[in-house]
């Protein structure tokens, strides 16, 4: 009679809290998913492999965005979050594809994943001393204060005459509660006044308000 092989199995705990990027406060009824390997499409990759047995576990932070999930498989380990009007944005973590986590069998604790509340950048420009000769140049700067001249020139838009103009008119996508930094520049009268600001923009909103220049 022959006898056959029974695959390992593995017991993973992944313990730790989602937060706010912005307000860096937890996030609540975040729904965490530990599953037993990777799919063919992890974090939106189209991967030639397939090591998911399907096994998953699922739980939800409380209040303060803790939470704590288990499970035994017989694979790699991966954890993805998932809220509406949540995107994922970055963890303290090294293996990261996508918006998925790659974790260690066994147990790790103090885990930390950032998630980002949507928002929407759509100012107006405005000067009440505009004139039709005017040039006005203005683009949204990256998150990470890089500020190099090709972060400023990349994708600037460019007006001309009196405004009031709309540079994103269906608004640019922001990170919620936070501020989002723009470049603004004027040549009038061949004089140059440029200026990096920021606008506070709360999550789930639509900043809409006036930037004089």
């Amino acid at each position: 009679m022959g006898t056959g092989c029974k695959e390992s199995t593995y017991t993973t705990v992944v313990e730790g809290v989602v937060i706010n990027t912005g307000s860096r406060q937890g996030i609540d009824s975040v729904l965490v998913t530990l599953q037993d390997g990777v799919s063919g499409t992890a974090g939106g990759f189209n991967l030639d492999m397939n090591t998911s047995s399907g096994k998953k576990n699922q739980v939800y932070t409380d209040a303060n965005g803790a939470f704590r999930v288990e499970l035994t498989g017989e694979h790699r380990p991966w954890l993805n979050v998932g809220k509406k009007g949540y995107a994922f944005y970055l963890s303290d973590r090294e293996n990261v594809m996508g918006s998925q986590l790659s974790f260690p069998t066994g147990y790790t604790g103090d885990v930390v994943i950032e998630m980002s509340a949507e928002a929407s950048f759509a100012p107006v420009l405005f000067s009440k001393e505009a004139t039709g000769g005017d040039v006005v140049r203005f683009n949204d700067l990256p998150y990470e204060k890089l500020d190099t001249l090709s972060d400023i020139n990349k994708f600037i838009r460019t007006f001309n005459g009196v405004g009031p103009f709309a540079p994103y008119r269906n608004g640019v996508w922001s990170i919620g509660d936070k501020y989002r930094r723009y470049y603004i520049e004027l040549n009038r009268d061949n004089t140059f006044h440029s200026r990096i600001d920021s606008v506070y923009i709360k999550a789930f909103e639509t900043y809409r308000d006036t930037i004089y220049y």
